[in-house]
Formats: C-alpha cells, structure tokens, sequence
C-alpha cells in the first residue's frame, strides 16, 4: 500500500514540474525559434508539422 502511495504523491508532483519545466523551455527558446515564435504568437501549433514545400 505505501508503495502505490509513494508513486500516486510521485506522479502528481513530477506532472507539474514536467510541464513547468517545458514551459521554460518554450519560452525562453530552448526548443528553437519556430516553437518560440509559435508562442509568442499565439498561432496554431499545428504549423509544426506541416512540411510544405514550394516547388519552382
């Protein structure tokens, strides 16, 4: 029973410090420019994964 207990308190302690921590990351640049510039811009985040490519 403890050892349910002690990952239950892990769990909910280590969810917001991972998404603190990238929040972080995404802010002050760490994860590039475009993610950044995604951020700061409040545009859609699915323009990540879009790979479009103008053919001459």
């Amino acid at each position: 029973m403890k050892r349910k207990v002690f990952l239950l308190m892990g769990i909910v302690t280590f969810i917001p410090l991972f998404l603190w921590g990238l929040n972080l990351m995404i802010t002050r640049g760490y994860l590039g420019s475009v993610m950044l510039d995604i951020y700061e811009s409040d545009r859609d985040a699915s323009a990540i994964f879009w790979t479009d490519v103008e053919n001459p």
